[in-house]
């Protein structure tokens, strides 16, 4: 796409997905990965780091015990995995922002994991060892349920209380 001088070409601002784990009738020797499987919203910075995952997840079928003659099962099972590690971030925080925005009730146990979240957040700008743990997963270092770690939102919670005393 050739975009016009001084223009910018415009991006996308949704997450898009595409299964391939539950095809039953797919092409030996072809797969797919990067945007081909899912896509991000630019604005959580997913999409190369799980792009690069999903060359991992290759490398690893490839040099494994790859069937060449039938379709790549195994390697959809572990791109999956990285992408929804990648989805919980990207899609998950478009969610909450579009539930507010058109009045959608959230049920509770999904108010609860928002609010936790929320208290992780604000206490990235307090301790730096949850910033780190937060930073790792938002650069899909560590699995987004790092998250909600017991002792991490434990953690969270104490340096929130200190700033408030």
């Amino acid at each position: 796409m050739s975009a016009r001088p001084g223009v910018c070409a415009r991006t996308a601002a949704e997450s898009r997905r595409r299964h391939f784990t539950g095809l039953r009738r797919f092409p030996a020797r072809l797969v797919s990965v990067g945007d081909a499987v899912a896509s991000f919203n630019p604005v959580y910075g997913q999409g190369m780091s799980s792009a690069t995952l999903h060359a991992s997840c290759l490398s690893s079928y490839l040099t494994g015990s790859a069937d060449f003659d039938g379709v790549a099962r195994d390697f959809f099972n572990l791109e999956h995995m990285v992408v929804d590690a990648a989805w919980a971030v990207s899609a998950g925080g478009d969610a909450g922002r579009l539930d507010a925005a058109n009045g959608v009730e959230v049920p509770e146990p999904v108010r609860q994991q928002r609010a936790a979240l929320g208290r992780v957040v604000a206490a990235t700008l307090i301790d730096g060892t949850v910033a780190r743990v937060f930073n790792d997963v938002s650069y899909m270092l560590r699995h987004p349920a790092t998250l909600g770690d017991p002792e991490l939102l434990e953690r969270a919670g104490a340096a929130l209380g200190a700033k408030s005393h």
